[in-house]
């Protein structure tokens, strides 16, 4: 790249070459947005999903006990 007495920059190749940094800087710049975007929904289902899961434990009635003679079968 070269620079114009205006301190423009000018392309060697001329104009074309220009437009084509400038669509893969486009596009570059469009994915980096659509990953960041799909990096922040995921983020928020995960902190939902979180928050909703959380619960208290249901009561239990019983449990294990030890057995002993003639209940032992």
């Amino acid at each position: 790249m070269l620079r114009r007495p205006s301190g423009r920059l000018a392309s060697r190749n001329g104009p074309m070459e220009s437009c084509v940094v400038m669509l893969k800087a486009m596009r570059a710049s469009r994915a980096f947005r659509r990953s960041l975007i799909v990096v922040v929904v995921a983020a928020v289902a995960g902190a939902l999903v979180r928050v909703q899961g959380k619960g208290s434990v249901a009561p239990t009635i019983g449990g294990w006990r030890q057995l002993s003679g003639p209940h032992f079968r």
